[in-house]
């Protein structure tokens, strides 16, 4: 079709070829360039409600308002934990000022002076009371450089406490007395320790009041102590009423404060909701 052809046309046809050349002008890029991109966003759309969907029957669609009041509740939940933690292990910690916590520095020198400070009290204490100790208390008094010195003095200290507690109980006789290697506790994730067990065995003649009062006295802040095995034996028929006593005694060393845990008073960054909102 030319222009000369088209002159010779009537009015009336040259609109309609008009008409016909302008639909076909705009058929084109629509079928081949807006066709496809409809029919791409008519997919993500549908995509788009299907995850919507999906994330509403988990309950993870949420809006910013509702996330933001999540977060605070989480920070208030975190805060009444570390609190309950710190008063946890403020009446669990068997030792209240202890040497060799933190980066405190324990010597041999300190801990051969501390032992024989121990032992000689200790045993005024038991002869006034009349009750028979081991004299060694089970702690060696040559120690090598090897050895761990402040793992030494609060094994010693745990002896002290609890040698301490059978004294105050008036028990008959403490036959034996030896601390067992100490057990680390470390977080998940972690490798440094947060807490030492120091588990002491213990053999001592008593009498059953003496085990009730050893129990009611491991819930007071003076002697804190946990039980983690116990054997009761009555070996003298003609007595029944005392009674052979083997325990494995743990005190808790919490390595660092609790005061010294802190929590972030605010969530660090900002956070986007689901979908990105």
């Amino acid at each position: 079709m030319n222009l000369l052809q088209l002159k010779s046309w009537s009015e009336h046809q040259q609109v309609l070829a008009v008409i016909v050349m302008a639909g076909v002008i705009i058929f084109l890029p629509y079928y081949f360039v807006l066709y496809p991109q409809n029919q791409d966003r008519k997919t993500l759309e549908k995509t788009i409600e299907k995850k919507k969907q999906q994330l509403e029957r988990q309950g993870a669609l949420r809006s910013m308002k509702s996330l933001e009041k999540e977060k605070e509740n989480q920070l208030k939940h975190n805060r009444i934990l570390r609190e309950e933690w710190n008063e946890a292990t403020r009446r669990l910690a068997a030792f209240r000022r202890p040497d060799g916590l933190g980066d405190a520095y324990v010597g041999h020198i300190d801990y051969k002076v501390r032992l024989l400070d121990v032992r000689t009290r200790l045993r005024r204490k038991s002869e006034a009371l009349g009750i028979s100790l081991p004299f060694d208390l089970g702690m060696k008094t040559n120690v090598t450089r090897q050895e761990d010195a402040r793992r030494l003095m609060l094994q010693l200290r745990a002896i002290e406490k609890l040698t301490d507690l059978a004294l105050d109980l008036k028990i008959r006789k403490l036959r034996r007395i030896i601390p067992l290697d100490p057990v680390q506790h470390t977080l998940e994730g972690k490798t440094k320790p947060f807490l030492e067990e120091y588990p002491v065995h213990i053999e001592f003649y008593g009498s059953l009041k003496n085990l009730y009062e050893l129990y009611r006295a491991m819930f007071e802040k003076e002697h804190v102590f946990t039980i983690r095995h116990l054997r009761i034996e009555a070996e003298f028929p003609t007595k029944p009423e005392l009674l052979s006593i083997k325990a494995e005694i743990s005190a808790l060393a919490f390595l660092n404060p609790p005061d010294t845990l802190r929590m972030p008073t605010s969530l660090p960054g900002k956070h986007k909701g689901p979908m990105g909102h």
